[in-house]
């Protein structure tokens, strides 16, 4: 939610700036709340699929990179908005083991969370420094979808406990 303060300024450098250190401090983390789950053994095959996850997520970062480098105002913006992707990028990567791993319906909502703030996040930048101003509604659509399903699962105390259960019998 503090990211959204960042929103509503986006247009001054601070409310940049905010926007984007809020969301990558907000991805870092959810992604260091699921950690417990990626200390499992990794196969050959998850390791070749993170791999052309990386590349492929790596790719729309610098795409999107140049699109916006244009219209940023500082150097530190630059950081924070590659800062911002990366630490996305690994919070693909730990919802998509974290299914993998668990494969349950929480462990999917998760997936489907991650999956809609990539979505926001692409197409508000498409928006912004595109000036493509119908991408805000997709913008807006998939975050408060996100929002509502980190939501639910953060609320859904039967199934984290049913997960550590999971978890216990894992080890």
């Amino acid at each position: 939610m503090s990211r959204e303060v960042g929103y509503q300024f986006f247009e001054s450098l601070w409310g940049t700036e905010w926007y984007m250190a809020s969301a990558m401090l907000g991805y870092l983390f959810l992604f260091l709340d699921r950690l417990p789950f990626i200390k499992y053994g990794f196969s050959i095959w998850i390791i070749v699929l993170a791999l052309i996850l990386i590349a492929a997520t790596l790719t729309i970062l610098v795409t999107l990179g140049e699109l916006a480098r244009p219209n940023l105002n500082s150097h530190a913006e630059l950081i924070f908005f590659y800062g911002y992707g990366i630490a996305l990028i690994f919070l693909i990567l730990a919802a998509f083991y974290y299914n993998h791993v668990l494969n349950s319906t929480r462990s999917l909502l998760y997936t489907f969370m991650v999956f809609g703030f990539m979505m926001s996040d692409i197409a508000a930048c498409l928006a912004y420094y595109n000036k493509v101003t119908s991408l805000y509604y997709v913008d807006r659509g998939f975050f408060i979808l996100s929002m509502a399903m980190l939501t639910h699962f953060g609320l859904n105390l039967h199934g984290a406990k049913r997960e550590r259960k999971d978890l216990k019998m894992l080890r």
